[in-house]
């Protein structure tokens, strides 16, 4: 899968290198605070809280190991190339689709509803959108949004 500021908080794991904070207004900032300052080449991010489980992903900070792990009251930058962002094999996203129709739906939920369930992959997404039964799921902020296609 290729990396960019539309798909990299896809369940990643990154190892970010200490940078100085740009002198900009961030592209993005998150519900937690992090700052994100997008280029062609990468991201920036400015956090308190780097580590295992930054919402869906593993991002580290100089810890090429990726053993560290770490929140505290200071505030760090740190820079990956999009080339740098892998899929966490550890971490299976699934996106459950309420509403579908019964031939492919995998259970129900007390009301009755058909769902199915299936995990975020390289076949199904793309630019931060997954899509699957005419809908278009979308992360944001580390929880996803569904809307019809």
């Amino acid at each position: 899968m290729t990396y960019s500021s539309r798909n990299f908080y896809m369940g990643t794991e990154a190892t970010f290198e200490a940078c100085e904070r740009p002198s900009r207004e961030a592209d993005y900032t998150s519900e937690s605070g992090s700052a994100y300052w997008y280029s062609e080449d990468g991201v920036i991010r400015e956090s308190d809280h780097w580590g295992y489980e930054v919402a869906s992903c593993n991002w580290y900070l100089g810890e090429a190991d990726g053993i560290s792990s770490w929140t505290s009251s200071d505030v760090r930058c740190g820079f990956c190339a999009w080339e740098g962002f892998e899929r966490n094999a550890d971490r299976n996203l699934e996106v459950t689709v309420y509403g579908v129709d019964e031939t492919d739906a995998d259970d129900h939920d007390f009301n009755g509803t058909p769902f199915a369930t299936f995990e975020v992959n390289a076949d199904n997404s793309a630019d931060g959108y997954v899509n699957v039964y005419g809908l278009s799921v979308k992360f944001r902020n580390g929880w996803m949004e569904a809307r019809v296609a």
